[in-house]
């Protein structure tokens, strides 16, 4: 088939600064691995992000960039946010209203059989007409409102509105698709409900080859992940505020360590890991850092993020410690098989002294967890997914996605 893949902000990107890039990747690689013919379109390219990779551009795409006139958003248009229609996601979403004419044009000229789209605003600027795939990766709606949580903000009255009016339109955005792929299963779940078909493929990038660092002798637990992320912020607060003082006395005897870019603004929660953890930064080489049988520590009561890091903890033969709420996006694990799952913090201590004291325990779940890697989580593994996405949507038909507003 002749797909037109929609991207908005980043161009796809195999080595990637976040979740976004590295779907967009993802998707452009899956669908030229099956054989399909790929026009990739980006939105308003971040300024720096705009070159390709050397390995995208050897992909047998062709890429077109569009771009229209940022708007700056008024006081006028955080009022009109309030009631019901495209202002909350204008809003939230910044994207300009004058894309939507070059987005057709585009589309017209190259008459594809199908529209991929990534990102919540290409589906808002898509022409009607077409069958369609969403790629769904996160509800704003729910990042916002544990963003506002973790910043400590006052609940006001009109964020309220506005972030209902937002769920509202995110859904009926979902609606207009003829399929919807999410990278979590909890989403997944959420939007089938609603009567959309959806396939759950994770995000899981490239394969990542097998570790031939040894297992770790002494028992090591990370932060990993990009600081500058609202579900890694919210994780940390938690840790340091419910977790850590549960430990009372009886710290666990680990080591702490950090992997990933720093916290860019000055914080409590980073001024505290600094202080307690190892920070590495930034790791290029993490197979240069990780062991099989180290831990990925995951304090995070939603299901709204950690979703590559989980994939990426696995491929190198960590254990992915958490709570239940934030493995529902990822069924693919099994609790005390290849991961050590808690319901409450108190059970998550007991958890990680288990696995403090337990060397057996820790080399059994961290070639688990590397095994269940190379099953499920290998990009090879997803391609059948990708194909049954194509055909679902093909088999759906063309809905009217540019009337999405009236749903």
């Amino acid at each position: 088939m002749r797909i037109v893949q929609v991207c908005y902000g980043w161009t796809p990107r195999k080595t990637a600064r976040n979740g976004g890039e590295l779907r967009y990747w993802q998707d452009l690689a899956s669908l030229v691995a099956l054989g399909h013919e790929v026009h990739l379109v980006v939105c308003q390219a971040i300024s720096g992000t705009e070159a390709l990779e050397p390995d995208v551009e050897r992909l047998p795409a062709t890429i077109t960039y569009v771009r229209a006139p940022d708007k700056a958003m008024t006081r006028l248009d955080a009022w009109r946010a309030l009631l019901p229609g495209e202002a909350s996601l204008r809003l939230h979403l910044r994207y300009p209203g004058q894309l939507r004419p070059l987005v057709a044009d585009i589309v017209r000229r190259l008459q594809p059989d199908m529209v991929w789209a990534n990102w919540l605003a290409t589906m808002a600027l898509l022409p009607a007409g077409l069958p369609t795939v969403y790629a769904h990766q996160d509800f704003l709606y729910k990042v916002l409102t544990v963003r506002a949580a973790t910043q400590l903000r006052r609940d006001h009255w009109r964020d309220r509105w506005r972030t209902r009016w937002l769920r509202r339109a995110e859904l009926a955005l979902c609606a207009a698709a003829d399929h919807v792929v999410c990278v979590s299963d909890s989403e997944r779940a959420q939007l089938a409900t609603i009567g959309r078909r959806c396939t759950y493929i994770p995000i899981v990038g490239p394969t990542i080859a097998g570790s031939s660092a040894p297992t770790a002798n002494g028992p090591r637990v990370f932060f990993f992940g990009t600081w500058a992320s609202t579900a890694m912020r919210s994780g940390a607060r938690h840790f340091r505020e419910v977790v850590w003082p549960t430990f009372g006395k009886r710290e666990p005897p680990v080591e702490w360590h950090q992997v990933g870019t720093p916290e860019p603004q000055e914080s409590a929660d980073w001024r505290w890991v600094e202080q307690r953890f190892v920070c590495h930064g930034f790791v290029d080489d993490l197979g240069g850092v990780f062991r099989i049988g180290d831990a990925c520590l995951v304090p995070y009561t939603e299901d709204t993020g950690f979703r590559t890091k989980f994939v990426t903890a696995a491929a190198h033969g960590l254990v992915n410690i958490g709570y239940d709420t934030a493995f529902r996006c990822a069924p693919e694990f099994t609790p005390g098989m290849d991961c050590l799952v808690a319901t409450t913090p108190a059970e998550l201590v007991a958890m990680l002294h288990e696995y403090a004291n337990d060397r057996g325990l820790r080399r059994r779940l961290g070639a688990a967890s590397r095994a269940l890697y190379e099953a499920a989580f290998s990009f090879e593994a997803q391609l059948p997914k990708y194909e049954r996405a194509l055909l679902g949507a093909v088999a759906t038909g063309a809905t009217a996605v540019g009337k999405w507003l009236h749903l």
